[in-house]
């Protein structure tokens, strides 16, 4: 609801929308780690309270919880791929490389997960100076899967080749 408000350009609603959801999953969470009878549901609670806190962008507390998530659930795709979003946003390209290689390693070949990871890996790689491993995981991908998921994931994945690969032609 807060996201409708805000493409209405109703800030202040989505504002209080935001706060409220907050609100509601903080309280959620605390119930949920407090009784056993709902353990079940601490985790997509402590994921969705994540979330919330991206969207309003208290990445800290976020980034905090995600990495709370990881220790009760080291293998959480969600977790791992919202820290590789994280370190992306805070510049920090060897957390981001070291995070978007740890969330491929599982992950099927060919996935939708699969071109994710390799996207961001690529783009981790050219942000710390490698263009040229870089380049090869976005040319071996497209060797790999020409159809590259679907037409906007298309689109932005050639995006970013051609912008790398074409400044690897140009430093060369």
């Amino acid at each position: 609801t807060a996201l409708q408000f805000r493409n209405k350009n109703s800030n202040e609603l989505a504002d209080k929308h935001e706060e409220l959801a907050i609100m509601i999953y903080q309280k959620l969470f605390l119930v949920a780690a407090n009784n056993s009878s709902y353990n079940k549901f601490y985790s997509p609670i402590q994921l969705r309270l994540a979330e919330l806190y991206l969207d309003v962008n208290k990445t800290k507390k976020a980034k905090k919880i995600y990495l709370d998530n990881l220790e009760q659930n080291p293998e959480s795709a969600d977790a791992i791929y919202n820290l590789g979003l994280i370190s992306e946003k805070e510049d920090n390209w060897e957390d981001a490389l070291k995070t978007w290689r740890r969330f491929s390693d599982g992950v099927k070949n060919g996935s939708h997960y699969w071109f994710e990871s390799r996207y961001h890996t690529a783009k981790a790689l050219y942000n710390l100076g490698q263009t040229e491993n870089a380049c090869e995981i976005l040319n071996m991908t497209i060797v790999l899967h020409p159809e590259l998921r679907d037409e906007k994931f298309k689109t932005e994945f050639m995006k970013l080749k051609n912008n790398i690969c074409n400044n690897l032609r140009i430093s060369n």
